[in-house]
Formats: C-alpha cells, sequence, structure tokens
C-alpha cells in the first residue's frame, strides 16, 4: 500500500515525525459542493498530523487531502503527485 516513498523520507520532507501510512482503511468522502460529497476508494492513505492525503483507487496518483470528521476523512480537493501535495500542506 505504499506510494514508493519510505517512511522515513515522508518524515524527512515534512520535517515531523508524526506521519504514517494508515493500515486499516476509513471511509473517505470528496466533497464536490457546499453541502454534498462523494465517496472515494481508498489506495493509499497517509496521515501527517491532523491530516490525512488520500490517494483513490480509480485515480493512481491524483492525492486527494482532507482532515478526519466523525469517523470519516473528508477531502476538499485534489493536489496531484504525491510530491505537489506534501508541498501543499
Amino acid at each position: 500500500m505504499t506510494p514508493g516513498w519510505p517512511l522515513d523520507r515522508l518524515r524527512a520532507v515534512q520535517g515531523s515525525d508524526d506521519v504514517e501510512y494508515v493500515a486499516d482503511p476509513l471511509p473517505v468522502v470528496i466533497l464536490v459542493g457546499p453541502d454534498e460529497h462523494v465517496p472515494i476508494r481508498p489506495r493509499t492513505i497517509i496521515r501527517i498530523g491532523g491530516q490525512y492525503l488520500v490517494e483513490p483507487a480509480d485515480e493512481p496518483d491524483n492525492w486527494c487531502m482532507g482532515e478526519l470528521n466523525d469517523g470519516e476523512i473528508v477531502c476538499w480537493g485534489h493536489y496531484g503527485t504525491l510530491e505537489r501535495a506534501l508541498g501543499s500542506l
């Protein structure tokens, strides 16, 4: 479930040890309107502090960013490659 980035590289890029791959899948949705969201089937989930990066199974290397809310990850947008998504944190 790793996209080719070892955990130590992710931690070095973020300058924090509070980074992990999420092994147990969580429900994920992406906002498409003020009160509208659609489910995403995650391929990879990375938790960085209180935020999450999610790689959708049907959109490899088009990472979403979001936060945990009531037991599901709510994403607000796509950020492209993992490197670009990490740079947006």
